[in-house]
């Protein structure tokens, strides 16, 4: 489903605008280090929601699962397969689960830090952990709400999700887009 590769990328121009043109995830992590989470921004917020929904379509989750179509075929396009070509399909989902939710928090919640600068040390508590535990419910909160898209809404027709990628989902990437490149 190509619909959603334009917001993806136009999500992903607005966080490069947005971070001095960086591109490589080390430099957009340094300039949320110093400037704060993409995320907290108006260009931020509404580019993490379409690179969000985006996510979920290349999950091929509810309400997208255009290529699966599980409720409509058994297991989908995955009926043929089995043994280890299965494994490595299943595998492979398994994977793009955690890592979607980790590329989202490098991009908007400038990823897991190992140290966070201003916090006290705790006395036996190392301050890294802080920061790990900070990735970690950050992780925990961006899979609930791909859980919670996934469950609550109806599996979409093409037609209808190819009209919501090419109209609103589009429309509120470029809004972030411009939003990015005046500054908010």
């Amino acid at each position: 489903m190509i619909s959603y590769e334009l917001p993806f990328i136009l999500a992903l121009a607005a966080v490069i605008a947005k971070s001095g043109y960086a591109i490589r995830f080390g430099d957009i992590i340094a300039y949320q280090h110093i400037h704060g989470d993409i995320f907290m921004s108006w260009s931020g917020c509404i580019s993490f929601f379409t690179m969000l929904l985006c996510m979920q379509a290349k999950l091929g989750f509810i309400p997208f699962d255009m290529p699966e179509a599980e409720t409509e075929l058994m297991s989908g396009p995955y009926i043929e397969y089995s043994g280890k070509a299965l494994a490595i399909f299943k595998l492979t989902k398994a994977v793009l689960l955690f890592a979607i939710p980790v590329l989202l928090i490098t991009l908007y919640c400038g990823g897991i830090k190992l140290s966070l600068d201003g916090l006290p040390d705790c006395k036996g508590f190392p301050i890294w952990q802080a920061g790990l535990i900070k990735g970690v419910i950050e992780y925990v909160i961006i899979l609930v709400l791909i859980v919670v898209i996934k469950n609550t809404n109806p599996r979409v027709r093409i037609d209808q999700a190819m009209k919501f990628f090419w109209g609103i989902v589009t429309v509120s990437a470029s809004l972030a887009v411009i939003l990015a490149l005046i500054g908010l």
